[in-house]
């Protein structure tokens, strides 16, 4: 079927602009879903290309839109078509200051009245605390964007024009993937180029270890963050050593989601061990080498930490038994790292541990129930049935007369 589309021209300085396109437009039912164990290609977030050079001569465009459809929410970007044969690349800042990009088609004709070239699309999104399959639906991720009708250069670099936008200020240590997608059909290609930027983009650091994720209790499942991402095929357990309370602790896989099925990169990886933790200081040892996207290798390096409620005793909720006008005690089980909730009749909640009601009626009576959180992800729930007592027949003085 063949329907008259027309592209919205959206960025995130929100200009609106028609263009009246044609598009044959086919509708495939439950056709594009893919499974997550799919290899990732560079047309996929996860196989991102890594900026590991200032300039990218692009000599044929990309078609299709890789193993991972979908990866971009057209109601949430943007982009109005969401992925065109389309492209990523990932980026790991170095030094803090002006991200600046520009994808010139190889067809333009610098001085065109009207501007030639392909039609190309993009969006920048800042995965410095999220994974890729976050952004279809978090649309705050997405910091810059441009889906113009026009024709010619475009990219997040300051100039004047509805193809271009300002530039995108970015910090160390944080990591964008940049989407380039072609609405044009033709194979001509680009040049993408950060050579204007005011950050250092151009990964040459050592990538490290930063941050253990919190276990969850009666676990033997750790997950090790890193700097930036790392190339899938340089993680081996041999780089690896744990040791804590229990003396030094096997390893027996590592994995991480960017990795499974042959896919390329990653930067939170998951060690499993063959014991279940307890409560103690432990450390990590990179003994060996990884490398990033850039190919930079790893130095040798230790990161510590701390595991607390490992095993964590039941969720015990009690009350004392109150008369009426006297208080009511209620008491949960302690823990090292435990938030409370409690609930209750008319409306009672209390964060305590063991919380108060003063100068109680009967309409304390009923259940009150307590939720404990720990850090470590652990989540228990009990409750204790109150009744209030009525209040003892006052004490009789008995008086003597001589």
């Amino acid at each position: 079927m063949c329907t008259c589309i027309q592209k919205l021209w959206r960025s995130k300085t929100k200009t609106l602009v028609w263009r009246t396109r044609l598009l044959v437009l086919f509708i495939v039912v439950n056709s594009l879903q893919v499974a997550y164990a799919q290899i990732p290609t560079v047309q996929d977030c996860l196989g991102a290309i890594a900026v590991c050079q200032g300039i990218y001569d692009q000599g044929t465009a990309f078609s299709g839109v890789g193993n991972y459809a979908q990866e971009i929410d057209p109601t949430l970007s943007c982009l109005g078509s969401g992925e065109k044969n389309d492209v990523w690349y990932v980026i790991t800042v170095q030094s803090s200051g002006n991200l600046s990009f520009t994808i010139t088609p190889n067809n333009y004709t610098p001085g065109s009245i009207p501007a030639n070239g392909d039609d190309y699309d993009w969006a920048l999104f800042n995965l410095t605390h999220n994974v890729c399959s976050d952004i279809s639906v978090i649309d705050e991720l997405e910091v810059s964007c441009n889906y113009s009708g026009e024709r010619g250069p475009t990219g997040a670099n300051g100039r004047p024009g509805g193809l271009n936008e300002p530039v995108v200020p970015v910090l160390a240590g944080e990591t964008f993937v940049l989407n380039v997608s072609n609405f044009s059909t033709s194979q001509s290609g680009y040049r993408l180029s950060f050579t204007a930027s005011t950050a250092v983009i151009l990964d040459n650091q050592k990538p490290s270890m930063i941050e253990v994720l919190p276990t969850t209790c009666f676990d033997s499942i750790l997950t090790v963050r890193f700097s930036e991402f790392l190339l899938c095929s340089s993680v081996d357990l041999s780089d690896f050593q744990l040791t804590g309370p229990g003396g030094v602790y096997h390893l027996n896989s590592v994995s991480a989601p960017g990795c499974i099925g042959g896919g390329h990169h990653d930067r939170d990886f998951t060690f499993d061990t063959d014991s279940i933790f307890v409560d103690g200081y432990y450390e990590l040892a990179l003994t060996g080498e990884v490398k990033d996207l850039c190919a930079n290798t790893s130095a040798p390096g230790i990161i510590g930490f701390s595991i607390v409620d490992s095993h964590p005793p039941t969720l015990v909720a009690l009350a004392n038994s109150p008369c009426l006008g006297t208080t009511l005690q209620l008491t949960a089980t302690s823990y090292q790292s435990g938030a409370y909730l409690w609930s209750g009749p008319n409306g009672f909640s209390s964060t305590k541990q063991s919380p108060t009601i003063a100068n109680v009626t009967t309409t304390a009576n009923g259940v009150y129930q307590v939720t404990a959180t720990l850090r470590n992800g652990c989540v228990f729930t009990d409750a204790v049935t109150v009744t209030i007592n009525p209040s003892p027949p006052p004490v009789q003085k008995n008086i003597y007369h001589d």
